[in-house]
């Protein structure tokens, strides 16, 4: 696999990379249960020391895609590399990978330390060897104060804590966690985010993440590969995932997200020219694609609540429509409209500090460079 990362590749997969850059390696993995397919044809690789979190609705094969690096599912097909080595049908034993599961899986009969430390027993270490690297992983983890104590003593966030220190101090290159912070409260949840990325950014080990939880996986996630019915949708950084969605699936499903079907007339200036429905032309930049290709072709744009002006400001925008206020909502951090234009409602998301708020009709409108281009098919 010769060559080295291209500027601006998010560290996976386009092209090769030599074998020790390459944590895991799918090669056109596909999993059936009977008739159903739980991942199907599935091609990605994670560059070592990275952070990537799969992240989709339940059953879109996430936890299967994760539950195969680990050996706890064979594929139906294709190939699975772990460190350049083809794994595929390698016993989980085998593997140089742990996985971090929601439930903790603690053993409620021994103390924390014989917990952290059981994986290091089975491979034979002396007593004092194992204390020491215990006590290592509790000050890793915050928590040097709880050697003795026993599971139910500890409360969820530390419980999860135990466990992350258990798969940690066997030095797996490759960490597999399915939703392990889905059990925790908020509070604790946001704040376990922060320290596990922190984590993952000290040890340098490559973390494969799991979660249907998408500011979870903005916060932690250096890549973020969004699956749908077993199949990647998109992968990239977390700002290439909201900021240029390449289907109306991720768009959709990575926050809110405002559409407009219309046809590719073809560019001017620099801008992309969309036709939609009602015969306007709207006017946008961003694009991962050869626009002369897709002249005449039915496309969507999309843009984010957050990028739509009102009133006076949206009157000096390029792309501007009128329309009827349907509802007004309070947030918290925004005031939320629901504007009715046509046949097509579209949300705006409003800063709090905005006092007056129109009681009716509404011009709204945004600029071609906060817009994304979605081609059909």
């Amino acid at each position: 696999m010769p060559g080295s990362s291209p500027k601006g590749d998010p560290g996976i997969l386009k092209g090769r990379y030599s074998m020790e850059d390459i944590s895991v390696e799918f090669r056109n993995v596909t999993k059936k249960f009977g008739e159903i397919v739980a991942v199907d044809g599935l091609s990605l690789c994670v560059r070592s020391g990275r952070f990537l979190t799969l992240l989709g609705p339940s059953g879109c094969g996430k936890t299967t895609t994760l539950r195969m690096v680990g050996g706890f599912e064979i594929p139906s097909s294709g190939d699975i590399f772990l460190m350049g080595e083809e794994v595929t049908y390698e016993s989980i034993a085998k593997r140089e990978t742990h996985m971090v599961f929601q439930n903790y899986a603690l053993f409620p009969h021994k103390t924390v330390a014989q917990n952290i430390g059981f994986g290091l027993k089975m491979q034979g270490l002396k007593k004092s060897q194992i204390e020491g690297r215990v006590r290592e992983m509790l000050n890793l983890i915050n928590l040097p104060d709880i050697y003795d104590r026993m599971p139910h003593q500890l409360s969820g966030g530390q419980q999860q804590r135990v466990a992350l220190a258990r798969a940690l101090i066997l030095k797996p290159p490759v960490l597999l966690l399915d939703e392990p912070l889905g059990a925790l409260d908020a509070k604790i949840r946001k704040q376990l985010q922060l320290e596990l990325k922190q984590l993952q950014k000290d040890l340098g080990i490559t973390f494969l993440y799991v979660t249907h939880d998408q500011e979870e996986a903005m916060i932690m996630s250096d890549i973020i590969g969004i699956m749908n019915s077993g199949r990647l949708e998109q992968l990239g950084t977390p700002q290439q995932i909201y900021e240029t969605p390449k289907t109306e699936f991720v768009a959709g499903f990575v926050g809110e997200c405002n559409f407009f079907e219309g046809k590719v007339l073809g560019s001017s200036d620099g801008l992309i020219e969309i036709q939609d429905s009602s015969g306007r032309i709207l006017k946008v930049e961003r694009h991962s694609f050869d626009v002369s290709s897709l002249a005449g072709r039915r496309a969507t744009l999309a843009v984010r609540p957050e990028d739509i002006e009102i009133g006076e400001t949206a009157a000096l925008c390029v792309n501007r429509l009128e329309g009827k206020i349907r509802e007004k909502l309070y947030t918290g951090v925004v005031v939320r409209l629901v504007v009715e234009i046509e046949d097509n409602r579209i949300i705006v998301d409003l800063r709090r500090g905005i006092s007056s708020l129109p009681s009716d009709r509404i011009q709204i409108g945004w600029n071609p460079d906060v817009g994304s281009v979605i081609p059909k098919d």
